[in-house]
């Protein structure tokens, strides 16, 4: 489990899918401080099927930030 600390951008090496799959997530509260919890569960072709695969947080800073790359790359959202 990772708790983002910093968005940067990175080099596009691959934009196609690989899979698609499910992501659970769930707010919650760590040290007093609202988190958002993101997981992605493993595809039906994997071992253990729905087993948690990556696991993400993301706090305020973190969320206010994605918000503006969010509408930076959907204009209009």
């Amino acid at each position: 489990m990772a708790l983002i600390s910093e968005f940067r951008e990175a080099p596009l090496a691959n934009t196609a899918w690989r899979t698609e799959t499910v992501c659970g997530y769930r707010s919650a509260f760590v040290e007093g401080e609202p988190i958002l919890h993101l997981e992605t569960y493993g595809s039906a072709e994997r071992a253990v099927p729905g087993k948690g695969s990556q696991f993400i947080q993301i706090d305020r800073a973190r969320a206010e930030e994605l918000i503006r790359l969010l509408r930076q790359t959907f204009p209009g959202l």
